[in-house]
C-alpha cells in the first residue's frame, strides 16, 4: 500500500457525508476508496452500498489511527 494522504481522505469523506446528492457522494467515496486502495482505480464511480460502507468504515479507521 502506498502512502495515504489523510487530509485528502478526510476532505472527501466529509463531503460525501454532508451531501444528499448520490452522484457527488459516489464521486467523493470513489476518490477516498482509490486513495486508500480499497477499490480499484477504474473510473467506475457507480458504487454499491456495500462498497460505499466498506470505504466509509476503512476511512474512519484510518482517520482514528486504527490502521
Amino acid at each position: 500500500m502506498s502512502e495515504i494522504d489523510k487530509n485528502y481522505v478526510e476532505k472527501y469523506l466529509t463531503k460525501a457525508e454532508n451531501t444528499d446528492n448520490e452522484a457527488i457522494k459516489n464521486d467523493c467515496l470513489y476518490r477516498v476508496g482509490t486513495q486508500m486502495e480499497v477499490i480499484l482505480c477504474d473510473g467506475n464511480t457507480e458504487l454499491s452500498p456495500a462498497e460505499q460502507q466498506a470505504i466509509i468504515n476503512t476511512a474512519r479507521c484510518l482517520l482514528n489511527d486504527e490502521l
